[in-house]
């Protein structure tokens, strides 16, 4: 496993754990999607086709068609694809076995975790950040924070790399986010090329738990303070969002659209809501943008 590798799993692991107990759901996010090799050298062959057996079947996948297509090619579609699978596709609902994870009053409390890697020298580190993001179904607060995040750490001028990056003594070399699609989405922010023992002071505390946190709600009140600078940024960031994604939608259409409304789909798929709000959900990005503007 990389330092990327063990940060993500560990802040998957810290969360789901801090939560899982008033919801369930979130324990299954928390193991390795491809398995552990430690775990998966004691599995017998017997145990791996249960396993497969159980999940890799025809019942567990979604087909989602895109393109202008006609209904009865539709129907031609499905029904070769069922042919082929040796099975019937039909809507099943499934939300008696699952779960829509909805934290009304999340807790403002945090733990901090350190987390040692395999590495040549340990002159450099990572800090992470991770919280309970909306729900995957609600596409136009997933776009409003991807903007967000724009607005926070995409140039060099952006204030978190003005604050923690673009300084005499930099307290890390490149600073990301993810927003994980879940059905209830994880957000993450990692501050990567953080120093440690280092003689200068800040940059000795950098990996100290809650150094960095501290210094960003810093940043984060400060930005608060300005409204009316901080909405002008932020119609700012959303016009170069909008250009963007106009681009990737002129360049290739159908992976553009599909990035961004797959969550939604497999979300609404696994806990169906109302009929009204899935449709609005995954209608045109076009709407997503206006809306957030």
């Amino acid at each position: 496993f990389s330092e990327a590798d063990l940060m993500d799993l560990n802040l998957r692991r810290e969360l789901c754990d801090r939560f899982e107990s008033e919801h369930p759901v979130l324990s299954r996010f928390k193991w390795e999607c491809g398995g552990l090799t430690k775990d998966i050298a004691t599995l017998s062959m017997e145990e791996i086709i249960a396993f497969h057996r159980c999940f890799y079947k025809p019942s567990n996948i979604s087909i989602i068609i895109c393109g202008k297509m006609s209904a009865d090619l539709e129907v031609t579609l499905l029904s070769l694809i069922a042919s082929v699978l040796k099975t019937s596709i039909a809507y099943e609902n499934v939300a008696s076995f699952t779960e829509e994870v909805s934290i009304a009053n999340p807790r403002l409390t945090y733990s901090a975790k350190i987390v040692h890697f395999p590495a040549n020298e340990d002159t450099l580190g990572s800090a992470g950040f991770a919280w309970l993001g909306a729900s995957a179904k609600d596409l136009i607060k997933v776009l409003s924070f991807h903007v967000l995040f724009k607005y926070l750490r995409e140039t060099s001028s952006s204030p978190l790399y003005q604050s923690f990056v673009q300084i005499e003594n930099p307290l890390a070399t490149e600073i990301d986010y993810e927003i994980k699609p879940l059905c209830q989405t994880i957000m993450t922010l990692i501050f990567s090329g953080v120093p440690n023992n280092s003689d200068n002071e800040s940059e000795s505390k950098a990996l100290c738990p809650g150094y960095i946190r501290a210094l960003l709600k810093e940043v984060l009140v400060g930005i608060s303070l300005d409204l009316d600078q901080f909405e002008k940024m932020i119609v700012y960031c959303l016009r170069s969002f909008e250009l963007k994604l106009i681009e990737l939608i002129e360049e290739d259409p159908y992976e553009t659209i599909l990035s961004y409304t797959i969550p939604s789909l497999i979300s609404e798929t696994i806990n169906p809501g109302p009929e009204e709000d899935f449709g609005f959900n995954v209608s045109n990005l076009k709407v997503f943008i206006l809306e957030l503007k």
